[in-house]
């Protein structure tokens, strides 16, 4: 029989939709054995026609419509998609919610359990295994846990686990179980049921999964609907309370929380208290007080009520805080671990901050120009007028505390919305007598701290210190350049010379030249004695130099000039500050 002979057989077979999608299960012998033969000439390997032809043969067929072999053998997409749909139209029975199944019996009798998804493809006669239904039955602090497992797949299955899994999802392929058995294979259309049991159970609200082939062993027409979950509680006599919602608005300094308690379980009679806490902390079951306080007297089971707590006065800032119910822990209930709920909100107010410092240092000046801003509300409609301190070589890295004495300060009025730029000045006492330089050649870190003494309270006092890096130009003073020769006019003496550099980018008043008679070793500014000649030199300009000369007896060797012998000078490098010659 060729496709084309094919059609008129399709078209009988079709009228079966109506048949299926009826109250009936099976559709007339003649019509199963119709569908049989279509898809025997299909190519299939056998005719799966019995005398007991199902719904699910006859429906397969009808739903061809006339499409090629290889859409109705299943190897075709678009063909195996209409196939499904139309396999969910001829049963018409909604997809099952993996709750308790309603008769609870063990089946192992054939019947057809309806499967709770559709395959993303077809490989050849699979099995498709499923969770039809989960049970659980508390006795006392005992659950049993009864478990419906269907083959609705074309094939017999092979053996494979089934397992429980308590307050864990099985997501993917997972075999932490808590509970598992093996089942020895489960025929096509078939269906088992097996139990398990837990004891001396807390009282409590438990979630437990069930899923066929944890592991991912076995393939599954669809892999899809192995699993099923359900909630049941241990200590049915319990109430269960619970945090719904937890809201909080804050206008100006005013702060309105609002807390919805439900009850979960069987109906509350008491008196039970509510806690407010304004700990960032999450607060433990206690007997302590809380800042704030809630009551609910009674609340029926399944029932909720919504409660408000006004708190005046809140300085500006963002806070986290919590509710808990029963917080003196006076109410025995099912479930103890959602009595609690947190919020993060902000208050608002002034916030002023350093939004930059700039620094512009020479040897004898420092300049510093400070920009103030204010973001957020106005301090009583006014201005702010904070307090501004500069603290001298404190990089930051350690905090300023409110109040620590600056060394400079000033105050500055800064609006709403606004920024303001104030400066800052230190001036060196160069060139004094004697010298005093105030500032050391080098790297520098100042940090500025606005609101220092701590009388604006803000939404933020992160945001309050900043701090700038700067380098104070120095002097280099350098002894380069150092010989030693016969004194031309007296061959008994030696003449020892050299250069005396500022290679700094500042001048210097005045510096002293030591020269010492022999050693091994160089002198170093601080040493007090050995020394046999000293010069006094004035004022020393960046990059200029200057000569020495020492007269000593001829054979006296190695001698060496030391600068600023004194250590009255700070410099860039101190380490060049000596030179020798022999002869």
């Amino acid at each position: 029989m060729t496709q084309n002979q094919l059609l008129p057989v399709f078209g009988a077979a079709f009228f079966l939709l109506t048949a299926c999608g009826s109250d009936s299960a099976t559709p007339s012998s003649d019509s199963c054995r119709e569908a049989c033969e279509t898809l025997a000439s299909c190519g299939q390997q056998s005719c799966p026609f019995s005398a007991s032809c199902t719904a699910v043969e006859a429906c397969d067929a009808a739903c061809v419509k006339g499409a090629s072999c290889d859409a109705l053998a299943g190897r075709d997409a678009t063909g195996h998609a209409q196939l499904l749909a139309c396999r969910a139209k001829c049963f018409a029975v909604p997809p099952t919610d993996g709750g308790p199944s309603t008769d609870g019996a063990p089946s192992t009798d054939g019947s057809k359990p309806v499967d709770q998804g559709q395959p993303d493809h077809l490989a050849g006669l699979a099995p498709d295994l499923l969770i039809n239904s989960l049970q659980v039955t508390v006795a006392g602090n005992t659950a049993t846990f009864t478990v419906r497992v269907c083959n609705v797949g074309e094939s017999t299955s092979a053996s494979f686990e089934l397992g429980l899994y308590h307050q864990l999802p099985p997501a993917g392929c997972n075999t932490s179980f808590a509970d598992h058995l093996t089942i020895n294979g489960l025929g096509s259309t078939a269906c088992t049921t097996k139990t398990f049991t837990r004891s001396n159970m807390s009282a409590s609200i438990y979630q437990v999964w069930a899923r066929v082939d944890p592991g991912c062993k076995l393939p599954e027409l669809d892999e899809g609907n192995n699993s099923a979950s359900k909630s049941y509680v241990v200590g049915g006599n319990l109430p269960d309370l619970s945090v719904k919602s937890f809201h909080v608005k804050a206008s100006g300094s005013t702060v309105t929380y609002t807390v919805e308690v439900c009850n979960n379980h069987i109906a509350v009679t008491g008196f039970v208290k509510i806690g407010l806490f304004w700990s960032a902390s999450a607060p433990q079951c206690t007997n302590g007080s809380p800042d704030g306080y809630l009551s609910i007297t009674g609340l029926a089971a399944n029932a909720c009520k919504t409660l408000t707590h006004v708190r005046k006065n809140v300085d500006p800032g963002t806070y986290t805080q919590w509710v808990l119910l029963d917080y003196s822990c006076g109410l025995k209930e099912a479930l103890e671990s959602n009595n609690a709920a947190s919020v993060t909100f902000t208050v608002d107010g002034p916030d002023i901050f350093i939004k930059s410092v700039t620094a512009t240092a020479g040897q004898k000046v420092i300049d510093y120009v400070v920009e103030v801003c204010h973001s957020g509300l106005a301090v009583s409609g006014n201005d702010v007028y904070p307090w501004i301190g500069m603290h001298v070589d404190e990089d930051g890295t350690s905090p300023i505390k409110c109040k620590k004495t600056p060394d400079d300060d000033t105050v500055v009025a800064v609006v709403s919305g606004g920024c303001k730029t104030v400066t800052f000045q230190r001036t060196s006492t160069y060139p004094g007598s004697p010298p005093n330089l105030l500032f050391s050649p080098g790297t520098h870190t100042d940090t500025f701290f606005v609101d220092y003494k701590c009388t604006v309270t803000e939404t933020n006092e992160s945001n309050n210190m900043k701090s700038v890096t700067y380098s104070v130009p120095g002097l280099d003073l350098v002894v380069q350049k150092m010989s030693a020769k016969v004194a031309s006019w007296n061959s008994s003496l030696v003449v020892y010379s050299a250069e005396i550099c500022n290679l700094g980018v500042a001048g210097h008043a005045s510096y002293k030249v030591y020269a010492y008679k022999g050693g091994s070793t160089p002198p170093k500014c601080g040493d007090s004695g050995g020394y046999s000649v000293t010069w006094y030199s004035g004022p020393l300009r960046a990059g200029w130099c200057t000569n020495v000369e020492a007269n000593f007896a001829a054979g006296t060797g190695k001698v060496w000039f030391l600068v600023d012998a004194t250590c009255q000078t700070d410099e860039t490098n101190e380490n060049n500050n000596y030179d020798s010659a022999t002869l």
